[in-house]
């Protein structure tokens, strides 16, 4: 099985990449695998923080190939989406991260894994690394569950499923469905979240891909494979990312520890 490339979009969080790459380079696959970085150029006064972070990212090996994309105009959004349709067109497939993902030693694994067995499901839009700690996974024992929920906290997905500019929000498409009285209680069954997220893209505040993949997904029946235990941590909640106030809601206390047989269902 070919590998799927490895994409991670950085800014000037030294200290999150540096444990993002350690952690990688533990995978099991890690040295058989394409890594690419694309760096984003900095905003006023970010100067300094950029350029140290781009010289750390000359230091990085463990993969099988390094391949760093330094780019000269500032642009969190061109740089991210621009990166996975470039890797997409080129390899077909991809798995995307952010730098504060730090990921279990069989991740590599599970993705790699899951983009082949199903890549020919209609219906699965992506597979996701992270999983949220759902007391009710706690009774459950099939490695992997389904939700119409995307999740970019470690993703993977392929090229003629994902279009990452190709899910813009059209505002007359959701105003056919805020008309419906049920649509807020059955989109917000994958996340209290979701309804008030979708008005904020509705009404030009928000341009987040995540959010937009979620009403995709829900418009059309597509569905993102989780495993049961998380094999991501997300280290961005901080208070250091875009998006991302502090908490510690979806931090898990141990990932999961298995590093290879992940056994996959079509009929979730």
């Amino acid at each position: 099985m070919k590998l799927a490339p490895i994409a991670i979009t950085v800014y000037g969080r030294i200290n999150h990449l540096e444990r993002t790459i350690e952690a990688l380079k533990r995978n099991t696959l890690a040295k058989e695998s394409d890594l690419y970085l694309f760096s984003d150029a900095p905003k006023g006064g970010d100067e300094e923080k950029v350029m140290l972070l781009r010289k750390y990212l000359y230091t990085i090996k463990g993969f099988k190939k390094v391949y760093i994309i330094e780019r000269n105009i500032n642009g969190r959004v061109a740089n991210g989406r621009g990166g996975i349709r470039q890797l997409l067109e080129q390899y077909g497939n991809i798995i995307y991260m952010e730098e504060d993902i730090v990921t279990a030693p069989g991740f590599l694994k599970f993705m790699n894994d899951a983009l082949d067995y199903y890549k020919n499901s209609k219906d699965v839009l992506s597979v996701s690394g992270y999983t949220p700690p759902l007391s009710s996974l706690n009774s459950y024992h099939n490695d992997v569950y389904k939700l119409t929920r995307f999740n970019a906290w470690g993703f993977a997905t392929w090229r003629d499923k994902f279009d990452p500019f190709g899910f813009d929000i059209d505002k007359h498409g959701v105003e056919n469905y805020i008309k419906n009285s049920d649509f807020k209680e059955k989109f917000n069954q994958n996340g209290e979240d979701l309804y008030e997220m979708l008005m904020q893209e509705y009404n030009g505040n928000l341009d987040a891909l995540d959010v937009k993949i979620m009403f995709y997904g829900f418009k059309y029946n597509k569905h993102t494979i989780y495993p049961r235990k998380s094999l991501v941590q997300n280290t961005g909640h901080d208070g250091s990312g875009t998006h991302c106030g502090v908490s510690n809601k979806f931090h898990h206390k141990e990932l999961w520890g298995k590093v290879d047989k992940f056994k996959f269902i079509k009929d979730l």
